[in-house]
């Protein structure tokens, strides 16, 4: 079986930039890019229930979450910059 490789790139990396585009964009209107939207499995619009039912969380409060999980999972080991 042929392993697959993993890239890894700085989010702060200008050359880890994927050009979007934006002349081609500009030229489409908002209901071309509403279709091209709805086209992309990975960049479906948000619908007005996700936000209705959404949990808006600090930082904090998600790392405080994430630790409460890990520890009724029995995980050991803490992700960084979480107090057990």
């Amino acid at each position: 079986m042929k392993k697959k490789l993993i890239t890894r790139k700085r989010l702060d990396d200008p050359s880890s930039n994927h050009p979007v585009g934006w002349d081609r964009v500009d030229l489409m209107t908002d209901a071309e890019v509403h279709r091209s939207a709805v086209a992309d499995p990975d960049a479906q619009p948000e619908d007005d229930e996700f936000f209705e039912t959404g949990v808006v969380m600090t930082p904090e409060a998600f790392q405080e979450f994430v630790a409460g999980k890990r520890k009724r999972l029995g995980r050991k080991i803490e992700p960084s910059g979480v107090k057990p």
